[in-house]
C-alpha cells in the first residue's frame, strides 16, 4: 500500500472543486457584497442550478459595472454553456465566449476569482483565443492582489496564495513557499490550512515527509472544523495517518496537538527519534 492511499489529497489539489473552493474564499477580498436588488436573487438561482434566471438577475447589475455581479454573471454563462441552454428563440446554445467576456470585465476590476478563471480559459482556448502568455499575466496579477491581502493577515488570501504556489499559477511551483503561507493561515486556527499542511507533510511535498506532524495537523484541523463535510474528511485523514504511526509517535503527536494554541508557532520538525 502506498504511504498516501489513506489521505484525501483532493482537499488540496486539482479539479473544479478545488478551484471553486479557492474562488469562494477570495471573493470577499476584492469586492464587497452587492446591496442592489437582483444580486441575492441571482445567487439563489445559481444555488438552484437555474442559470437562465441567474443571468437575467445579474446582467443589469453587471452592465452597471458592478464587479462581483460581472463575476457571477460569467459563472452563470459558463454553467449555461455546459448545460447547452438557449435564451432566445432560434439562438444557438450559449457558449463560453460570453462567460469569458464577463470574466475579463470582472478581472479588470481586480476580482481575483475572475482573474484566475480567465487565465484558465486563456490557457485552454475556451471561449477565447488561446494565449498562454496573457494567461500568465492574469495569474501574476491575481497573485499580486492576493499577496497584498495575505501580508495583511487575510486567512483566505494566505490559503489561496499557498494554492498558487502548489499549482504553479503565475509563479514557479514552490512547495516550501506554499507551506509558509499555509502555516500563516493555520496559525490563525484555519481548519482547511491545517488539513492542507497535514496532506503536504504526509506526502513530503517539498517538506520533510513526516507522518507524526501530519497527524498533529489533521488532529488540529478536525478540532477546528466548522463544516460537517470537512470534519469527516479531516477525520478520515487522521485515521489514515494513524495507521502509519508507532505507539510512541502517536502519544507525542497527541500531546503536541493538545497543547497547541491558536496564534502560537506550529511544529516544523518531529520532536522524537526515528521509528
Amino acid at each position: 500500500m502506498s504511504c498516501n492511499e489513506d489521505i484525501d489529497h483532493h482537499k488540496v489539489y486539482g479539479g473544479a472543486r478545488g478551484w471553486a473552493r479557492v474562488c469562494g474564499l477570495i471573493l470577499s477580498l476584492v469586492v464587497p457584497h452587492s446591496a442592489e436588488a437582483g444580486f441575492d436573487e441571482g445567487e439563489a438561482a445559481l444555488n438552484e442550478g437555474d442559470a437562465s434566471r441567474a443571468i437575467r438577475e445579474f446582467a443589469p447589475l453587471a452592465e452597471k459595472g458592478e464587479v462581483k455581479a460581472q463575476w457571477r454573471l460569467a459563472v452563470a454563462y459558463e454553467i449555461a454553456a455546459d448545460l447547452g441552454l438557449e435564451f432566445e428563440k432560434g439562438a444557438s446554445p450559449v457558449n463560453l465566449s460570453k462567460a469569458a467576456y464577463w470574466y475579463s470585465r470582472a478581472a479588470e476590476g481586480n476580482n481575483v476569482a475572475a482573474e484566475r478563471r480567465l487565465a484558465q480559459l486563456l490557457r485552454k482556448g475556451l471561449g477565447v483565443v488561446e494565449d498562454s502568455k496573457l494567461a500568465d499575466q492574469w495569474d501574476r496579477r491575481a497573485n499580486e492582489n492576493l499577496r497584498r491581502e495575505a501580508e495583511q493577515g487575510s486567512i483566505s488570501a494566505q490559503r489561496a496564495l499557498a494554492f498558487a504556489y502548489s499549482a504553479g499559477l503565475g509563479i514557479p511551483r514552490d512547495g516550501r513557499q506554499a507551506a509558509v503561507w499555509r502555516r500563516k493561515a493555520a496559525m490563525q486556527g484555519d481548519a482547511e490550512a491545517l488539513n492542507e499542511l497535514g496532506v503536504q507533510y504526509s506526502r513530503g511535498d517539498e517538506v520533510e515527509q513526516d507522518d507524526m506532524l501530519a497527524y498533529v495537523f489533521f488532529a488540529l484541523a478536525k478540532k477546528a472544523a466548522q463544516v460537517v463535510d470537512d470534519s469527516a474528511v479531516f477525520d478520515s485523514n487522521l485515521r489514515g495517518v494513524t495507521k502509519r504511526l508507532s505507539s510512541r509517535e502517536l502519544v507525542e503527536g497527541e500531546a503536541i496537538a493538545e497543547k497547541w494554541k491558536t496564534g502560537t508557532p506550529l511544529p516544523e520538525t518531529r520532536r522524537i527519534g526515528t521509528k
